[in-house]
């Protein structure tokens, strides 16, 4: 085998007048992949924060921000929240975010009227229905000695009046009672989406617990 490569170069020497060049063995740019592979990972983690997948640590965060720009992503664009900072994205979010606190005040205000009509028309109603209750007992406790058939019947047309005006008052508390309590949850929800904009905005603070369950 020695022999025949020895040929060989004689051979090429001979012909070509010069020594063969050395075959240099590739090397493999492992470090590139590596490289790659660590930045598309890192791209994936905040990306992935942004759009609360996970939470990363604020370490993170701030160590993200000192990273050079790599090829056409910038990775050193991250905002406070963790997301990455385009500027025509973050204007689009903050318009968005505009809009959506201008729209749930209007429903918050249009809800709080209609709320409030609807708390006058419940006392109203609960007056009414003590009123008729009231009524109702006095009648019923009322003795039927020593009454004539003409003033039983009388008694007996105010009991049916006044059990009927019970029911009907009543029924119309029950009605604006839900119509309360549904107007108070539509009012926290929009309260809460708007708080929740506002937040993102950087125009309010997020609530503690503690604050939350405070007296």
């Amino acid at each position: 085998m020695g022999n025949q490569h020895d040929q060989q170069k004689d051979w090429r020497e001979t012909h070509f007048g010069v020594p063969a060049r050395p075959h240099k063995a590739r090397r493999r740019n492992w470090w590139l992949g590596m490289v790659l592979f660590s930045l598309v990972v890192l791209i994936g983690l905040l990306t992935a924060d942004r759009f609360g997948l996970i939470s990363l640590p604020s370490w993170w965060r701030s160590t993200a921000q000192n990273l050079p720009v790599v090829g056409p992503m910038l990775v050193s664009a991250v905002s406070a929240n963790g997301s990455l900072a385009n500027p025509v994205e973050n204007a689009a979010g903050e318009r968005q975010l505009r809009e959506r606190v201008r729209s749930r005040e209007r429903g918050i205000s249009l809800m709080s009227r209609e709320r409030a009509e609807v708390l006058n028309d419940l006392k109203v109603h609960e007056r009414l229905r003590d009123e008729a209750t009231a009524r109702l007992r006095s009648i019923e406790n009322t003795s039927t000695n020593n009454m004539t058939h003409t003033q039983i019947d009388g008694l007996r047309g105010a009991h049916a009046n006044a059990l009927a005006a019970a029911k009907n008052a009543l029924l119309r508390v029950r009605q604006l009672s839900d119509q309360r309590d549904s107007l108070n949850r539509r009012i926290a929800t929009a309260e809460s989406e708007r708080d929740a904009a506002l937040i993102d905005l950087g125009m309010a603070t997020p609530k503690t617990e503690a604050a939350g369950n405070a007296p």
